[in-house]
């Protein structure tokens, strides 16, 4: 039922008076209410409360007006997380601020909030919901922007930083001798004011006692009578020119002293922002040590890298050395060996011929043995003559 507070209590006045309207009493009902003409939401408000009576069927409707909404949020709350916005540190820091005093704000203090931070009150709302959940650090490293910076870009925020506090410090002091110099011309005004109206009342003052005397003088009585209405008439004059001075004056003072108050309030805003500022300037000074010192040690750490690697280096290259060494004695020994195994080689192959020869020679003298011929004896053979060519053997081998 999307039935109000105020059209609630309407309704139970009515039902006071009458528990069982007819058609045309609902019909007048309706447009009292601003209901539709076919509207059959009062009918059902009358059934319901002569069930349960007007207090538990005004906290029924609450409860569904609640839960109604409760669904409209958390269906925001999701369209508002699908789009993962992030939020600046300072968006977030202040948030945090409003958490700490007040972790469940209704919609008109979710709308100041969201003004102050320059965000939609969905995104608020889901932003404190989150907090709830998961708490300000963890939604932080969530939803929050890059928050490690470059050294450069940070000399540069300072920078600005620096310049934006020198600007607000200069317009503090232009708007503190402003104030001075409104309080001096109030204050000279005031003198001046008061010196004026004293000389005019001293001048009539004197005007009247003259005229007073003259009086005195002349004793015709028509002649006093109307200096007694001269007198009457200036002393009116007197009054409500006093009275228009003054309310003048008032005015005057009043803006004035409004315009002081704005100043204060202007005052009081640049020294707190200029104090955020230089919170803002400490905080950013701090990440520039620790990022130097970071980078210091890294720098350190690399030194000390080169310095091990030059002498793994010098220790590879003494390997290096060693191994060459050792490599050109095993080409050499390599070179000696296959130097030997040729030279088994061609006496292997020597003596194999040596060996061919001979037998060659054996069978042959068997032959001249078998067919009766004369056999020559070793003695015999000429020392010139040899069965194979003489060998060179080179002196160094074995």
């Amino acid at each position: 039922m999307t039935i109000t507070l105020h059209q609630h209590e309407i309704l139970t006045k009515c039902y006071e008076m009458n528990p069982i309207p007819d058609d045309n009493q609902k019909e007048i009902i309706k447009k009292s209410i601003g209901f539709r003409y076919r509207s059959n939401e009062v009918d059902v408000w009358f059934a319901k409360c002569r069930a349960m009576g007007p207090g538990a069927l005004w906290a029924e409707i609450s409860l569904e007006k609640k839960k109604s909404e409760e669904q409209k949020r958390k269906k925001e709350r999701k369209e508002e997380m699908a789009k993962k916005k992030k939020i600046t540190h300072y968006q977030h820091k202040k948030l945090t601020k409003f958490y700490e005093t007040n972790p469940i704000p209704d919609y008109d203090q979710r709308e100041i909030i969201a003004e102050s931070v320059a965000m939609t009150n969905v995104a608020v709302d889901c932003w404190f919901f989150r907090c709830r959940t998961v708490g300000p650090d963890a939604l932080w490293t969530e939803v929050g922007e890059k928050a490690e910076l470059n050294e450069v870009y940070e000399k540069k925020e300072n920078e600005e930083l620096k310049k934006i506090i020198a600007q607000q410090a200069a317009e503090l002091a232009e708007s503190k001798n402003l104030i001075a110099d409104k309080d001096a011309e109030i204050q000279n005004l005031i003198k001046n004011s008061a010196k004026d109206r004293t000389d005019e009342i001293q001048k009539l003052d004197s005007w009247i006692t003259n005229l007073t005397t003259m009086s005195h003088n002349q004793s015709d009585p028509v002649r006093l009578f109307t200096i007694e209405k001269v007198l009457t008439r200036v002393s009116l004059q007197l009054k409500t020119f006093e009275e228009a001075e003054l309310k003048k004056e008032n005015e005057r003072l009043k803006e004035q002293k409004k315009e002081l108050e704005a100043m204060l309030q202007t005052k009081k805003k640049l020294e707190e922002q200029v104090q955020e500022l230089r919170l803002l300037l400490k905080e950013m000074n701090d990440k520039i040590e620790t990022m130097t010192q970071r980078n210091e040690e890294q720098s350190a750490e690399l030194r000390e890298q080169v310095e091990n690697g030059k002498k793994e280096n010098e220790e590879m290259n003494k390997i290096i050395a060693q191994q060459s060494l050792e490599l050109k004695e095993s080409k050499n020994l390599l070179a000696d060996i296959q130097n030997l195994t040729s030279i088994q080689n061609s006496v292997k192959d020597a003596v194999n011929a040596q060996q061919e020869q001979i037998t060659k020679l054996l069978n042959a003298f068997e032959e001249n043995c078998s067919t009766g011929l004369t056999c020559w004896s070793v003695e015999d053979i000429p020392e010139s003559s040899s069965l194979h060519p003489p060998i060179n053997v080179p002196e160094d081998s074995d």
